[in-house]
Parts: structure tokens; C-alpha cells; sequence
């Protein structure tokens, strides 16, 4: 028998321009950033040994352009 996964998204963010959004997701109690722009997932960070509060607080700072995206790899710089 295969477990299933299960996946809640927690809290969703959004640019002011609506181009880049976050979710913070937990998945069978693991916490997770999935990371988008113009609706295309760039990246994801698993949020271990940390709290809910620090996995909101990176999905706004990416949405607000705190953490920025690598223009040569289109990964998340400082995650």
C-alpha cells in the first residue's frame, strides 16, 4: 500500500503587481515554500527545524523582492 501525501496550503502571498506569489504548504506536518512568477513554479525550500511563523515570513520577504531570483539560474538567492 502507498501512502498518500496530503498537502495544505497555509497562507498564500502576492506581489503588488500580482507576478510573484508564495504558498506555504504543509505537507504531512513538513512545512514547505513553493516559490512562482507569472504563475511558474522558480523554486521550492522544505522549512525544517523552524517555525510556521519563519516559513510565512519567507514567502512574504520573497514576494516583497526582500529575497531576490539569481537572473543566471533562476533560483532563489540566500534560501
Amino acid at each position: 500500500m502507498t501512502k498518500m501525501v496530503t498537502s495544505n496550503v497555509i497562507t498564500t502571498y502576492y506581489s503588488d503587481d500580482q507576478r510573484l506569489m508564495s504558498e506555504v504548504v504543509d505537507e504531512d506536518g513538513r512545512l514547505f515554500v513553493f516559490f512562482y512568477k507569472d504563475e511558474i513554479l522558480l523554486d521550492s525550500r522544505e522549512v525544517a527545524d523552524h517555525s510556521l511563523s519563519y516559513a510565512e515570513d519567507m514567502a512574504e520577504n520573497y514576494v516583497s523582492g526582500v529575497i531576490k531570483l539569481d537572473p543566471n539560474t533562476w533560483r532563489l538567492n540566500g534560501v
